[in-house]
């Protein structure tokens, strides 16, 4: 009897160290996979630390200044009382003149010539500009809303319109070196 006692011991001895076993080789299987997966994190982290180191050490291009904002909302200004305050197209050129890269106004003077431009005339009655953020210390937007009063021909029309304004810094002054006009239709 002594011995089944015995053999019984031995027998659970041997289940209890094979359970143990299997507990010890699932924990550490699940350790690995935990250390897979903090590794996985880590290197996620260090990615993305670098790249945000990476992102801080870049060269940024300095914000413009408000004194510069003004001078371009000032031009901005001068630019379309330039172009929608004029009594024919020539002195309409004319004006424009210091506002507009050269290359701009050659192309304005060639599709000028496409038409008639008799007894053509201009009238600003308002103007607004609004100016776009930029990330180009050299180039800026600006949004104006135009209405001014078109005369051709001796008939007269109202016109509201949006006109963006791409302006550029390459001469040490900031000049216009591109129009988009939208007509404003309303419903």
């Amino acid at each position: 009897m002594k011995r089944k006692v015995m053999i019984a011991i031995a027998i659970v001895l041997v289940l209890f160290l094979i359970s143990r076993l299997i507990s010890v080789t699932n924990n550490n299987e699940a350790l690995l996979v935990s250390n897979q997966q903090i590794e996985k994190e880590k290197q996620a982290n260090e990615r993305e630390l670098k790249k945000l180191r990476s992102l801080a050490n870049a060269k940024e291009e300095p914000a413009t200044t408000l004194d510069e904002m003004k001078t371009i909302k000032d031009i901005n200004y001068q630019l379309m009382e330039a172009l929608f305050a004029y009594e024919s197209l020539d002195e309409r050129d004319e004006q424009i003149t210091p506002y507009v890269i050269e290359e701009t106004k050659n192309k304005m003077t060639r599709f000028k010539s496409d038409y008639d431009q008799n007894d053509t005339s201009s009238l600003l009655i308002s103007s607004e500009g609004f100016v776009a953020k930029s990330f180009n210390s050299n180039e800026i937007n600006v949004i104006n809303d135009v209405v001014s009063e078109l005369t051709f021909n001796k008939e007269a029309q109202k016109q509201h319109m949006y006109v963006k304004v791409k302006y550029v810094k390459d001469t040490g002054q900031w000049q216009a070196k591109s129009f988009n006009f939208s007509k404003y239709v309303e419903d």
